[in-house]
């Protein structure tokens, strides 16, 4: 007797284990529903002084939701409109780190939701594991960038910016870094006329970043734009380092001359900004830069053997003129630039009659002897400068222009830049307005200088571009420019 009802005692205390155990694997698996319910987004896990333990534990291993980015970021309104057009020297290539960064990027019109450019908040402790758990593509938030979605709404929308393109030579090339938190969200590009709906889109594979696309050459214009679609309430996206590497070209007043060029047994329909014979061959006789010791004399330069000669009229087309808004740089945003942090402020790097770009460097390049090897001691606080060359093909025959933006100069002013040149054979011209307008021309190459400073080019009042222009670069060779800034004429400081 007292041994069944031992037994059945025993029964009943599993009993209550068991229903125990299952109340807490219970209480577990509404936990993990409810981390679950966190990670897509959604809010029904709330903070209590009974759970404020459990509560912070789990979030704090939690991926970002999109209303957790939005709310730790400071968010300031994208321009529907360019602040400054690609025609008055607007920048192409952005990071949206400047106020002053004159980006012609702006948001579509025609989107309800619209990007903003965000900035992550000092105080918000951001957590980098948090976020990079959200997405398998590399992005990085530590400074500004364009935000779109994290917000209430009915259905799914579309973000979109866009600008438009005047005139271009050649096909170029477009990159961004983009992120979101949901796989449903799609990032697509589209082009079309000037004027005109854009119909032509197609879907940028997010494999990694940065994401590309081509745009192609036109004489008429095109508007391009970059699309995020199926935004959710649950989803956010995210667009940084917009680049740009293409030659946007101005039009050419069509009363100037023929646009058929003869350039040796061929022709071009390209403007006539550079003509001449082909470059004649080499002269036997010129030594290597390095080949013997010259005691420190002065070597003498290999001439140039490409003529650019100059447009005889009005560059501009009244037409261009007449579609843009009359907004223009100050000379002090259109002429300064240090290259650092890989931006070229608002130099075109393959300007008007380029047949191959200018390059950006954060670090010496090149090899020991006629390479970029030296820290400029005029500009020290970051390695960053303008160059053209290589160790592995000659350009003897390229043709590199810098250009800057249109700028109205409202007193006479002196241009000072630092060059690095190690060989004999490169040029750099500095032209002002047009290419037979050239005051400025490198000097003699010196064994014993690297970074020349304080090159001086005397830019006249009403003056309105400047173009660095190298020519002869053959295999081995580099020439380098940082540093550019404006004086007055006794000295003092513009900028």
């Amino acid at each position: 007797m007292v041994q069944n009802l031992s037994t059945i005692l025993i029964l009943i205390f599993s009993g209550l284990n068991l229903c125990l155990g299952c109340h807490s694997l219970g209480s577990q698996y509404d936990q993990f529903s409810s981390r679950r319910a966190r990670a897509r987004g959604v809010s029904s896990l709330e903070r209590t002084s009974d759970n404020a333990i459990d509560f912070d534990y789990l979030t704090s291993n939690l991926p970002y939701s999109a209303n957790d980015i939005r709310s730790i970021s400071s968010l300031t309104p994208l321009p529907n409109r360019p602040f400054l057009t690609v025609s008055d020297g607007g920048k192409l290539t952005c990071n949206f780190d400047d106020e002053m960064e004159y980006c012609s990027w702006h948001n579509a019109e025609n989107t309800d939701m619209k990007f903003w450019k965000g900035k992550l908040d000092s105080e918000s402790r951001f957590d980098p594991s948090r976020f990079n758990s959200g997405s398998s593509l590399s992005f990085s938030p530590d400074n500004n960038f364009l935000l779109a979605g994290g917000e209430p709404m009915v259905a799914s929308q579309t973000a979109a910016i866009e600008m438009e393109i005047p005139c271009q030579y050649g096909d170029a090339d477009v990159k961004l870094d983009f992120w979101t938190n949901n796989l449903n969200v799609d990032v697509r590009y589209c082009i079309a006329k000037s004027g005109s709906d854009f119909h032509d889109c197609h879907l940028l594979q997010r494999v990694s970043n940065p994401l590309n696309f081509s745009v192609p050459t036109t004489a008429d214009g095109l508007k391009v734009r970059i699309e995020v679609l199926n935004i959710d309430p649950d989803s956010i996206a995210l667009v940084d380092n917009l680049h740009y590497n293409g030659q946007i070209c101005e039009l050419i007043d069509e009363v100037v001359e023929n646009s058929l060029v003869p350039i040796g047994d061929t022709t071009s329909s390209t403007p006539p900004l550079i003509t001449g014979n082909p470059p004649l061959p080499t002269d036997p006789t010129v030594q290597k830069f390095f080949e013997e010791d010259s005691n420190g004399i002065e070597e003498s330069e290999t001439p140039s053997s490409i003529g650019i000669q100059a447009v005889t009229s009005t560059a501009v087309s009244t037409a261009v003129s007449s579609q843009v808004n009359v907004k223009e740089l100050s000379f002090c945003s259109a002429l300064t630039c240090s290259f650092n942090d890989g931006d070229s402020c608002f130099y075109g790097l393959s300007g008007v009659g380029s047949t191959e770009a200018w390059s950006l460097s954060d670090r010496l390049i090149g090899n020991r002897h006629t390479g970029i090897q030296r820290v400029n001691l005029d500009d020290q606080s970051k390695v960053g400068f303008a160059y053209v060359g290589n160790d592995t093909v000659s350009q003897e025959q390229k043709i590199f222009v810098a250009e800057s933006p249109k700028f109205s100069l409202i007193q006479d002013t002196l241009l000072l830049f630092d060059i690095y040149i190690r060989s004999v054979s490169p040029t750099l011209r500095v032209c002002i307005d047009l290419f037979d307008n050239c005051p400025y021309k490198s000097p003699m190459v010196r064994k014993d200088k690297f970074w020349r400073g304080r090159q001086k080019v005397a830019l006249k009042e009403g003056s309105r571009k400047v173009f660095f222009v190298v020519e002869n670069v053959r295999k081995h060779q580099f020439l380098a420019i940082d540093n550019i800034r404006l004086e007055s004429l006794n000295g003092s400081s513009l900028c």
